[in-house]
């Protein structure tokens, strides 16, 4: 969601991050809790955690003072640098310390966004499909809960943005139950290249609306 829709929904209506999308977000989390919870690596999540105070602070800092155009432009370029970085071949080695700056990466990206996958799919590139949507819905659920707060709490999310996440919610709610039947088509070698292509794609296209 946060890879290739979020970059096309932003062009047309910028008010759906961040909030809105963490909404929807959370609930996608929620999913992988359930369904692939089972496959976390505790100890790298728990230093995850540790990263996500100060990726928040960070994320509401810039998103009360940057401008929204501006900032979908941020993310366009920042979708299209890490996704471009990923295709050419770049695997950082995870360590416990890129494990804690992945979990200040997301919320930032969250926070500021609402586009946690980025920093996450680089973070966590080594993992098989099941972990990392295991991995991501536990780190992103506890992620967004904190992120939403901060939002409220400074002003960033109101009455327009919880119409914007009630018109999403049918459209998550059908794309859930068809990945039921997709995901098998995703746990495969080539999907990562499409998806990661689809991805730059998505943040290009974005740029170039605000351009």
């Amino acid at each position: 969601m946060t890879l290739i829709a979020g970059p096309a929904v932003l062009a047309v209506e910028p008010l759906y991050a961040p909030g809105p999308f963490l909404v929807i977000g959370l609930l996608v989390s929620l999913r992988n809790v359930v369904g692939d919870g089972r496959h976390v690596d505790k100890r790298a999540l728990k230093r995850s955690y540790v990263g996500i105070p100060l990726g928040v602070l960070a994320g509401i800092g810039i998103l009360l003072l940057v401008p929204r155009r501006e900032m979908a432009l941020l993310v366009g370029v920042t979708v299209c640098v890490l996704t471009a970085t990923l295709l050419f071949g770049w695997k950082p080695t995870r360590t416990p310390t890129t494990e804690t700056i992945t979990g200040a990466a997301v919320s930032f990206t969250a926070v500021s966004a609402g586009m946690p996958g980025p920093p996450l799919v680089i973070g966590y590139h080594d993992l098989e499909p099941a972990q990392l949507r295991g991995m991501a819905g536990s780190l992103v659920t506890v992620v967004i809960a904190v992120g939403l707060g901060s939002l409220w709490a400074s002003g960033n999310f109101g009455l327009e943005e919880v119409k914007l996440s009630g018109l999403a919610l049918p459209g998550m709610i059908a794309g859930l139950v068809g990945a039921r039947w997709a995901r098998p088509l995703f746990d495969r070698p080539w999907s990562r290249t499409v998806v990661l292509a689809l991805a730059f794609l998505g943040g290009l296209g974005l740029i170039i609306r605000q351009l």
